[in-house]
Formats: structure tokens, sequence, C-alpha cells
């Protein structure tokens, strides 16, 4: 048995058949079970699904990795159901929270926390296992300081995003270790440390979302890459969204991964 990763989502698409976004969605089956990570910031997610022929209101729960609007904008196109489903948030994720740069500020949250009312909501601070397979997170320490990506403050001044909401999956199964990680805003190092020292991980079958490298110079990629090899060994990268197109081949290059493995679209099977 294997566990079933299908990007329901990316920036890019991997053909005409399926539609994209600036946003990430990721289906996931292990088992009779299955997973909806982050829902992109619209309904293509679910038309991608449909494509796939997975049926998302049947899903056992969803997982937000963190409250931005190309994560959590989708929540408001979830199919309705007679059920209210499971979803697993961080604390704080519905915050207001903006896009700083030299000519505006925009807005980047949780466009409808209003939308939570239709599921059962739980939040996610610190270390949760939900079943015998899957394991949320949160990590201890803030994110690596961005001026860009900013939250009102408590004097009502913006300060920068710590996201501490930031919400990582870890499914154990039939043998097989795979990690979401959202956007991974607090860095593989402290990502990987944290799984390595609380989580007793020494090996990953495979590593799935963003690395939020978009950007960022080559010596800054690199000292990530190597960063990462040096914690923990990842047999398969399945990077994407936020990634940036450097950071992906520059992963496509070091580790053998393949960029059309993190399009919408794209099914990998691991195990």
């Amino acid at each position: 048995m294997s566990i079933e990763i299908s990007i329901l989502n990316d920036n890019r698409t991997l053909s005409n058949t399926f539609v994209c976004e600036h946003g990430l969605s990721v289906h996931v089956r292990c088992g009779e079970k299955s997973l909806l990570l982050d829902t992109g910031q619209s309904d293509k997610y679910v038309r991608n699904a449909e494509s796939l022929g997975i049926d998302i209101a049947s899903v056992d729960a969803c997982v937000i990795s963190h409250g931005h609007y190309d994560h959590a904008g989708g929540l408001s196109y979830f199919p309705k159901t007679s059920d209210r489903i499971p979803i697993y948030i961080g604390k704080n994720a519905t915050r207001k929270r903006y896009s700083l740069s030299s000519v505006m500020l925009k807005p980047n949250g949780f466009p409808n926390p209003d939308v939570l009312n239709r599921f059962d909501v739980h939040c996610v601070d610190g270390v949760l296992k939900i079943s015998d397979e899957v394991t949320l997170f949160t990590l201890p320490n803030v994110a690596p300081r961005n001026e860009h990506l900013v939250v009102d403050g408590a004097d009502g001044k913006l300060e920068c995003d710590t996201f501490s909401d930031e919400v990582f999956t870890i499914i154990r199964y039939e043998g097989s270790t795979v990690l979401f990680g959202g956007c991974t805003h607090h860095g593989l190092e402290q990502l990987f440390e944290f799984c390595k020292k609380q989580l007793g991980v020494s090996r990953l079958s495979a590593f799935v979302g963003g690395l939020h490298l978009s950007g960022r110079v080559s010596e800054e990629i690199e000292n990530q890459a190597n960063i990462a090899s040096s914690l923990l060994r990842v047999d398969k990268w399945i990077i994407n969204h936020c990634s940036g197109d450097c950071a992906i081949e520059y992963w496509r290059n070091k580790f053998g991964s393949i960029p059309s493995d993190g399009f919408s679209g794209s099914r990998v099977n691991i195990g």
C-alpha cells in the first residue's frame, strides 16, 4: 500500500486538462483515509479534483497550513455537505495579514473567516496526533523576519508576521514518512531540526510543498539546500508554489526532483 499524493492546485498546470492559480492544495490518500491540505484561493482545487476523480466532500479532514488567502481562500468553495468536516488550523490563523511593498499595503490573509462555521474546527498549537498515521504540529520559534509580510500589532502598528499558526503535517504509513510544508515560512532548518529532535524522524520518503524561496539569491537557495541535506535524508522532493523557479531548478539538479510532480493535476505514489 502507498501514500497517494495528488496536487489539486499549484501555480502551474500539468496539462490543459487542469487549471491553476497562485496557491497550493494537495489531496492525500493512505488506505481508506484521505486528507485535504490547503485549498488554494478559489474553486480551482475542486475542479481539478473532479478531473482526477476525487470527491473532495468525502475527505476525512482538512488542514490549513497558514492563514494566507492562497491557502485558505478556497474553503469558501468547499462542497456543501450535511457533515461538518473536521478542519485543523493554527492559533490566530484568521488574524489580519498584509503584503507590504514600497508602493502599497495589500491584504493577504484569511479572506472569509465565517466559512469556518461550516466545519468542525480544531486549533493546532504544538504537536497534535489526529490518527495513527497523521501528526500535525506547529514550531516553537518564530519564522525568520520578513519585512514584506506583516500583521496588525497589539499597539495598532504593523509588525513582521511570526507565522505562529504555520501547521505542518507528517504522515507515517506502511513504512513511508511524508512531510507537508505548506510554504515553510520557518525555513527548512527549523522544520527539520524539530522533526529530528521532537518527532524522531531521521528520513523522509518525501517532502511536499513550497519553500518560500521565490526571489531569493542563489547563495541563499544553495544554503537552504545544504542545510536540508545535512539534517535529514529526503528520498523525493515535490516542491512547488512559492519555491520559485530558481530554487526548483536547483533542487532538480542537486536532488533529482521532478518539477512537474508539483504541478496542478500531478499524482505521485510514495511507498
